[in-house]
């Protein structure tokens, strides 16, 4: 989720300026679990923290206030979508979110 001045626009029909959230396919799980982290960098791949950062996926919910990351194990299907959002107080910056999902349990 890369949000710049032109990606800002697409996400316009969210609730209050600087919430974004977008939406992802999960594929690759084979053992009904799964590590899902979000790390959020600026241009220069430096860490920013954020308001909050949360990940959703059925009735499973998980968010981190003032971070730059976040990660939650969650029980999924291959096909299953997972919901990731951030609420930035930063304005006027280049951020990027980085959203990784891993097969099984990060140890």
């Amino acid at each position: 989720m890369c949000l710049d001045e032109g990606s800002v626009k697409s996400f316009n029909n969210f609730r209050k300026d600087g919430f974004f959230c977008k939406t992802y396919k999960v594929d690759g799980v084979t053992n009904g679990i799964a590590t899902v982290s979000v790390d959020i960098y600026d241009a220069n791949s430096n860490p920013v923290k954020v308001r909050s950062i949360s990940i959703e996926t059925g009735n499973q919910y998980g968010s981190r206030n003032d971070a730059n990351n976040h990660t939650l194990i969650i029980n999924c299907e291959n096909g299953q979508k997972i919901r990731t959002c951030m609420d930035n107080i930063i304005d006027g910056i280049f951020l990027v979110s980085l959203l990784v999902v891993m097969d099984g349990v990060l140890g």
